[in-house]
């Protein structure tokens, strides 16, 4: 829960240890839009693409982690839901993806999660991965998405802050 303190805000932790970062302009997310958030996952799960993109802003930036051999960065909601629909379902078979923890820091929320990989066209299956998606809040939605493989990374970014 997030509360109120003779300095600003306190730390804020859904299942996590982040802290909120002060200097940052972009409000903090309410629990209602990391409950939104999190939707995004369980439509994901559920195959709707469609209903992932609903939860992104027009001009999100999708970043993938720096080990993904091909390209890294998606601008526009279009470009992005075309990625996840065309190479992260039906190449790598990212599927039965389950959060494990929820942090919040300043405007971005930090999501912990493991993930199914199977190779959809060999059929090869490859188990569950450890996967983390740095999220950036803008008016109720993801506008940002920066994909981490360690927990080292991605938790790094976060206190960074960019």
């Amino acid at each position: 829960m997030l509360t109120a303190s003779a300095g600003g805000l306190s730390s804020r932790r859904v299942q996590g240890q982040g802290k909120i970062d002060s200097s940052r302009t972009e409000p903090t997310p309410t629990d209602a839009e990391i409950a939104a958030l999190r939707l995004a996952y369980e439509r994901w799960n559920e195959g709707d693409i469609a209903g992932v993109g609903a939860l992104v802003t027009e001009d999100v930036e999708y970043h993938n982690s720096p080990e993904w051999p091909g390209q890294r960065l998606y601008r526009g909601a279009s470009a992005a839901m075309t990625f996840l629909r065309e190479e992260v379902a039906k190449t790598i078979g990212l599927s039965d993806v389950t959060i494990e923890s929820t942090d919040v820091f300043g405007s971005q929320v930090l999501f912990s999660m493991h993930a199914r990989l199977s190779a959809f066209q060999s059929g090869d299956e490859f188990g569950r991965v450890p996967v983390f998606h740095l999220v950036q809040m803008r008016a109720g939605r993801a506008s940002r998405v920066r994909v981490f493989l360690t927990a080292e990374e991605a938790r790094a970014a976060a206190l960074d802050g960019s």
